[in-house]
């Protein structure tokens, strides 16, 4: 279930930015999500990382596959 991540994204800088809290959203399991996040103070080059963090231990899953359009 998607209701339980956290989603978040670290920039070039290293400045986090929470794209999705956990306890929030829907509880879909498939299908493409699009969040918004403000990062125009952000430099668009250099590395992103993507961080998604499960608030209940006794979940599993697999993220095939992500995009980032700076």
């Amino acid at each position: 279930c998607a209701y339980d991540l956290r989603i978040q994204i670290v920039g070039p800088s290293g400045r986090t930015y929470t794209a999705k809290q956990s306890g929030t959203g829907g509880c879909s399991q498939f299908g493409t999500k699009t969040y918004d996040v403000p990062v125009t103070t952000e430099n668009a080059s250099g590395t992103w990382t993507l961080v998604v963090t499960d608030a209940y231990r006794v979940d599993t899953g697999t993220l095939d596959t992500w995009t980032i359009t700076v």
